[in-house]
């Protein structure tokens, strides 16, 4: 997704990236995971959990593969945290 390098760029703020996933699961995915990764590196973590935890959501299992398994790692090591 363009919005996630635009994100990472400083060019587009969050809700957008969202906004831009729409109804595509796999975009929906996606914009989960990487905002939750964006989110963790600022220090929100309340933020990085919300979106880590929709990530790691079983629905994504199939559509993410490896990715997937990434969120539910990085979930765990955010959980663990607290």
């Amino acid at each position: 997704m363009r919005e996630i390098y635009q994100l990472l760029s400083g060019a587009t703020p969050p809700d957008q990236v969202l906004a831009a996933a729409r109804t595509d699961l796999e975009a929906q995915f996606y914009a989960h995971l990487y905002l939750g990764l964006y989110f963790d590196a600022l220090g929100d973590q309340a933020r990085a959990l919300e979106h880590m935890r929709l990530a790691a959501d079983e629905r994504y299992a199939q559509l993410g593969g490896y990715m997937h398994v990434v969120a539910r790692v990085h979930l765990d090591s955010l959980s663990h945290r607290r």
